[in-house]
């Protein structure tokens, strides 16, 4: 059984709920963060490079996302850029939306 990559191997399909689909692109963020052995905080939230891994972009392609018009939600803290797995899944979502 090979994963879909759109959906980052939620298995979701197109008909679901927006909340329902996003929370479920959630688990699906946390389930692969625990399998590639990274690491996440307790609230959610990822660093960039982390971030750039679960939505197969570079780190620089989100730096030059957060400066120019197409930002997603972030943080900082302690001086460290962290993404919420929320924000990349709406992320995803949208992009899954756009390609159905």
């Amino acid at each position: 059984m090979t994963a879909c990559t759109r959906c980052a191997g939620s298995g979701l399909e197109s008909g679901s709920d927006a909340p329902d689909r996003r929370a479920a692109l959630v688990d699906a963020l946390r389930l692969r963060i625990a399998e590639r052995g990274l690491r996440s905080s307790a609230d959610d939230m990822v660093s960039e490079p982390i971030a750039g891994e679960l939505l197969g972009k570079a780190p620089g392609t989100l730096r030059n996302w957060r400066a120019g018009t197409r930002p997603l939600d972030f943080i900082r803290r302690g001086g460290q850029v962290l993404y919420p797995l929320a924000a990349l899944a709406a992320w995803l979502d949208a992009r899954q939306r756009r390609a159905d």
